[in-house]
């Protein structure tokens, strides 16, 4: 029993120690970003890149007018961009929202779900830069701009995307969620570690969407327009960029009921193991194994031995020491309200569960339903 004890130990440390390194890594890396980002933008040089906005929408009738608000009040020449919203044959009131307004282009997608969209507005887009968002955001006035700057030197581009959320378990769970895999993604593709990308705000050639043969590959998958993008672009090895300053960020709602929630990460994990990136698969593994692990000591204390949980709460507090530390950086550069951590310690063992919840449904995918569609 004491030999199992020390192994169980021994091993939850050293997976510890990787989880701290890559943490402590990211957060250095969010440093050295905040310094750059400080430079903003130079309003001295006349801008005449034209870029073409698509926004994919699928029943967002509560959303659209006010994303389409905050683009048009981007402080970007009118006459420089387009907007196009493809619709994924909504079924509420959203086309007749968007014939509203007069210099946004509304086209019905020739096929169906998000990849087919894109595709059909991509083909219909004037300009050679394309920047993407969904219908449920809200951008900065210098959103435009921002990704403009990066396509100097960058072919794809990704960026910030911010939560609102109730203080409270699931909004504060989405929150850190959120913050972490900022700071995650950021540090990725600035140490071309790993690629991943958010469709809500990114920014890419449309040559590059030609040259990758766009989403063909992936059609029957129901997630994973953006990873799967910059996986090509990586492949391509074209150059791809981290937006980091908040300019460049988009601000959506966070899921408000657990079964949305739900529905919402599984759509995500299906493309987890189908995208190999192996030190983000490396990474996620871990931080599974870490959560199975201290779940698995609290649960060996009831069937083994009172020393499990001992042994699986001093990893917990060590776990809970290192989120605490890092999540504070990661709230600060958001801006994300210091009331989430009211039940940082609560949230973060409900975390834990979610964390082997998923990680099982990524092994072991299964039907659930989005936006009133039946998904594989």
């Amino acid at each position: 029993m004491h030999v199992l004890l020390l192994f169980y130990s021994l091993v939850c440390l050293a997976l510890l120690t990787y989880y701290a390194a890559t943490l402590y890594k990211a957060y250095d890396n969010l440093q050295k970003s905040i310094e750059d980002s400080k430079s903003g933008i130079d309003s001295t040089q006349k801008e005449t890149t034209k870029i073409s906005i698509i926004i994919p929408v699928r029943n967002e009738a509560d959303n659209i007018e006010d994303c389409l608000k905050s683009i048009l009040a981007n402080q970007y020449p009118s006459d420089l961009y387009q907007i196009i919203v493809v619709d994924d044959h909504s079924t509420d009131t959203t086309s007749e929202l968007v014939s509203k307004y007069a210099s946004v282009q509304y086209i019905l997608n020739e096929g169906i779900g998000k990849k087919q969209a894109l595709a059909h507005a991509i083909s219909m887009a004037e300009n050679e830069l394309i920047l993407c968002t969904d219908g449920d955001t809200t951008v900065g006035s210098q959103w435009i701009s921002q990704h403009v700057i990066s396509s100097r030197d960058h072919s794809f581009s990704t960026g910030i995307v911010k939560y609102k959320a109730d203080i409270n378990t699931l909004g504060s769970l989405q929150i850190h969620d959120n913050a972490a895999t900022m700071c995650l993604t950021s540090y990725g593709i600035n140490t071309q570690k790993w690629h991943v990308a958010n469709g809500a705000n990114m920014s890419f050639s449309k040559s590059l969407y030609a040259s990758a043969g766009g989403h063909k590959e992936n059609q029957h998958i129901p997630s994973g327009d953006d990873v799967f993008l910059i996986k090509k672009g990586r492949e391509m090895n074209v150059s791809i960029g981290f937006i980091n300053s908040m300019d460049g960020a988009v601000l959506t709602q966070a899921e408000s009921r657990w079964s949305s929630f739900w529905e919402q990460r599984q759509r995500w994990s299906s493309k987890t193991m189908i995208v190999k990136d192996t030190h983000l698969v490396i990474f996620q593994a871990v931080t599974f194994a870490i959560s199975l692990l201290i779940l698995g000591g609290f649960m060996g204390g009831i069937m083994l031995s009172s020393f499990f949980v001992v042994a699986a709460l001093i990893l917990y507090m060590i776990k809970l020491t290192l989120d605490f530390m890092f999540l504070r950086s990661t709230h600060n550069w958001i801006g994300y309200a210091a009331g989430h951590f009211k039940y940082f310690i609560w949230t973060s063992f409900v975390y834990l569960w979610y964390i082997v919840l998923i990680g099982l449904v990524a092994l072991f995918p299964i039907r659930y339903r989005w936006k009133g569609r039946q998904m594989a």
